[in-house]
């Protein structure tokens, strides 16, 4: 028995004895622990309303179905979906109780970057040289991710293929995945062919980062594919009253203060500055520098166990500005970036923050 190995935050998927010998591209897992996504505003509309989408497909004729995630970085687009198979399959748990049938919902991951291509996509085969006497050697097929979408589908009865960051394909790569989209609910090369079985249920997220957002290798969207995602979602950044309570969740910090400065901070690069013209800061960014904070304060704290107030000020402050200055300022260390780091850090002490 073959297994993907993953340490991410799920199972492996299993494969049967009786398969023939694989090895696979992407990573294909049962999400078994929370992701714990902040269900507020903007989020929990349109994680609701997937989930919609999901229960029309399993009681509907159709094989597939598919949305579109479109938003700036950090505004947990992926999450969402790890959010949406790691409620699904509580659910199948459920069900399990009451029909005795062991089923899961697996996640089947893509991660979409410029060199990945069809091969790399739907697989290839791979020769294995031999290690014993006879000297014959083997050819396996390295399934990618497509393939074990449609594969997992057929033997689970559903399962989910997340293209993370769909656009940053090259336009020709795009191409690839029309084919599973449009209806014909299979993937084919040369003598190879995956069709989703009568029944089987396959849903697609695709995620993709906003193209004037200034971010690097990413691509506008082929129109043909574009018609193909039937909803797409808009993440926007949440609000932020929304976003203080998301970074608050996250890092169990009580420093309310401090962490409404940073979202303060963090809005001023999102487009409502003219002076700004740095990338934004996410909130996976604010994140990081409340857990880089607190982290910080728990280490002075048991190095020094006197209480002098004055000191403890002290060490607070470099505590505020050496998290600020890991998780948020060298953010802006690329060579033409010195400006936005100037303009960030004097904005912070505008505000108190360092």
């Amino acid at each position: 028995m073959e297994k993907s190995e993953n340490k991410n935050q799920g199972i492996p998927i299993r494969r049967d004895e009786d398969e023939k010998p694989t090895l696979n591209n992407g990573i294909a897992e049962v999400i078994t622990e929370n992701p714990r996504l902040v269900l507020s505003g903007n989020i929990a509309s349109v994680y609701n309303q997937i989930k919609n989408k999901i229960k029309v497909l399993l009681n509907s004729d159709i094989n597939e179905d598919e949305v579109l995630l479109i938003g700036p970085t950090g505004t947990a687009k992926t999450l969402t979906a790890y959010q949406i198979a790691y409620a699904l399959n509580l659910s199948r748990e459920n069900d399990e109780k009451i029909n005795n049938e062991k089923k899961h919902v697996p996640l089947i991951l893509a991660q979409c970057n410029r060199s990945e291509d069809f091969y790399a996509l739907f697989g290839h085969d791979l020769l294995i040289s031999s290690k014993d006497e006879s000297g014959k050697n083997e050819t396996i097929f390295v399934e990618g991710p497509l393939v074990q979408a449609v594969k997992l589908a057929n033997k689970e009865g559903f399962a989910i293929l997340l293209l993370d960051e769909i656009n940053a394909l090259l336009p020709a790569n795009q191409k690839l995945l029309n084919p599973l989209l449009d209806g014909r609910d299979a993937i084919a090369y040369e003598n190879r062919k995956f069709k989703l079985e009568k029944g089987a249920k396959l849903f697609v997220i695709g995620t993709m980062n906003n193209t004037t957002d200034g971010y690097y290798g990413i691509n506008p969207l082929n129109d043909d594919l574009k018609r193909r995602f039937g909803a797409k979602f808009i993440f926007p950044y949440p609000e932020e009253d929304d976003e203080i309570n998301i970074v608050k969740d996250k890092t169990g910090s009580k420093a309310e203060e401090l962490i409404k400065r940073l979202v303060q901070l963090a809005r001023h690069t999102r487009g409502n500055s003219k002076e700004w013209e740095g990338a934004p800061l996410t909130t996976a960014n604010l994140i990081a520098f409340i857990k880089m904070y607190e982290g910080n304060k728990i280490t002075l704290s048991l190095l020094d166990k006197k209480n002098d107030a004055n000191k403890n000020q002290e060490e607070d402050a470099l505590t505020v500005e050496y998290a600020f200055e890991v998780t948020i300022a060298n953010n802006y260390y690329e060579e033409g970036e010195n400006q936005s780091r100037k303009k960030i850090i004097n904005e912070a002490k505008r505000l108190q923050i360092i």
